[in-house]
């Protein structure tokens, strides 16, 4: 009983925690088998002026460390996030839609999106992480 009570009480205390954003020079580079869109990495040559960059950063920390944060750009499955990475991808301007979505044995089932209109020469990050124990995803224009 005592060590029911115990995990019980770790869980509790885990989903009350926050992740740190993290700049994205202290970042690691997204590793290939997590980014399930590769053509997106490189400007396409055939349409030069149609693409901005698109930095995603998940910010640090241990909660919720084990959970890959999966984000679909206009419903399609794009890359999966761990803890404390990045990349930069080359997305078509227009209405964008960005979803991050978490869930699994071990992770908790959550789903957040944000929507944006991606002009030309925007410089656009968007940030994933855990605020309260639950995910987020936040679009920052520099």
């Amino acid at each position: 009983m005592k060590v029911r009570s115990g995990l019980i009480a770790t869980l509790v205390m885990l989903c009350g925690c926050t992740t740190t954003p993290i700049d994205s020079s202290k970042t690691t580079r997204l590793p290939a088998e997590q980014l399930l869109k590769p053509e997106l990495v490189a400007k396409r040559a055939s349409e030069p002026t149609t693409q901005v960059p698109v930095l995603f950063i998940r910010d640090a920390g241990f909660y919720g460390g084990g959970c890959l944060h999966e984000i679909y750009i206009n419903d399609e499955p794009v890359l999966k996030l761990g803890t404390s990475e990045s990349i930069q991808l080359y997305l078509p301007v227009g209405r964008t839609r960005f979803r991050n979505e978490i869930g699994g044995i071990v992770c908790p089932i959550f789903s957040t999106a944000a929507e944006t209109d991606l002009k030309d020469k925007d410089l656009l990050t968007v940030r994933t992480g855990t605020n309260e124990g639950r995910p987020f995803i936040r679009l920052e224009r520099k």
